[in-house]
């Protein structure tokens, strides 16, 4: 082998060069990690940096086999590099690899066969570029998108994306659950106004939208809208435009289904109105006490019956009611139950 002019350098761009000492000096100098192994899968030649990148300092590195070196290599290598020694290449490979100090980390590797000068493979060439950085970060952002759908479907936030250079409009699959449209369903910046009801809504937004692209104001809007099957809902829109520089790029916002939000505070407010028409109605005194005791409201019948101010009663312990004839025993009694 060491009679044979040899390729080395980057797979687009190679250069024939001999003797081995050439070649051995050139790999090592090589920017990206690098080794050549010969048909026994052996390492022939390997740059500094695919030394530094699996912290082989400290081991001797040509001449190991390449599953001492890992110790282990997993099913689908073995198989790359056995098509690669029958001259077919492979694509790009991620194999996990936990250093000597037990550090996490991941490489991306192109393994393509290695030929001398009459077209004969005589190894393998392998380079790697370490992507754990990448790795840790796309899953971080996969457990963030986890939660935010898990938020979002539990909440019924959706979310929305415009790009302005090429005119796209984007829905979140829980907006479209909201707007009850087709998961398939392509929006329309044109069109996708249609969607708040006539009038107020579809004005509030619309006004709210053009100010933003204009200013750079984000805005938060309660509107009424009507979705595919005809479902009146109260959403807050909320957006936000996005800008380089002087120049608008984009759109992003949320919406918020509140629809249930305001039914229950609509009926509680009904509720209340209801039991504040019978509450101060009856002449008969009835007060409202905290666990302590001391007295948060009155009915009002009772208390301008009585010629009582509110500053006479609100805030005072019902035992030190002067005005409330009742017996000594029964507000010893009433004081044992609040201390339970």
């Amino acid at each position: 082998m060491n009679n044979r002019n040899t390729l080395v350098g980057n797979y687009n761009r190679t250069v024939r060069v001999n003797p081995t000492i050439t070649n051995n000096y050139l790999i090592k100098q090589l920017p990206v990690a690098t080794a050549y192994l010969n048909r026994k899968l052996e390492v022939v030649y390997v740059s500094d940096k695919w030394i530094d990148d699996f912290d082989f300092s400290k081991r001797d590195v040509v001449g190991q086999k390449l599953d001492t070196l890992f110790e282990e290599i997993n099913a689908e290598w073995k198989k790359v590099l056995k098509n690669c020694l029958m001259g077919k290449t492979s694509e790009k490979g991620l194999q996990h690899y936990t250093g000597n100090e037990e550090e996490e980390q991941w490489f991306e590797w192109v393994n393509i066969p290695w030929y001398d000068e009459k077209e004969n493979v005589i190894g393998v060439i392998i380079q790697t570029e370490d992507v754990t950085h990448r790795i840790q970060n796309e899953v971080k952002i996969e457990k963030l998108e986890i939660l935010l759908h898990e938020k979002s479907a539990s909440t019924k936030i959706g979310s929305w994306e415009f790009e302005v250079a090429k005119n796209k409009l984007t829905w979140c699959n829980i907006t479209k659950e909201l707007h009850e449209v087709v998961q398939n369903y392509v929006p329309n910046i044109d069109t996708a106004i249609n969607f708040y009801k006539e009038g107020f809504s579809r004005n509030s937004i619309a006004m709210a939208v053009d100010k933003a692209m204009e200013t750079g104001q984000p805005w938060k809007e309660t509107c009424q809208l009507i979705t595919a099957k005809g479902r009146e809902i109260t959403v807050v829109a909320a957006g936000k435009p996005i800008f380089k520089g002087k120049k608008l790029i984009g759109l992003v916002g949320t919406f918020e289904d509140i629809t249930n939000t305001i039914e229950k505070d609509t009926k509680n407010k009904q509720q209340e109105r209801h039991f504040r028409s019978i509450f101060n109605s009856s002449y008969q005194f009835t007060g409202i006490l905290d666990v302590n005791g001391t007295f948060l409201e009155v009915n009002e019948t009772a208390q301008k019956f009585a010629g009582l101010a509110e500053s006479d009663i609100i805030g005072k312990k019902f035992w030190n009611a002067y005005w409330w004839p009742v017996p000594d025993y029964v507000k010893d009694g009433l004081k044992q139950v609040v201390k339970a």
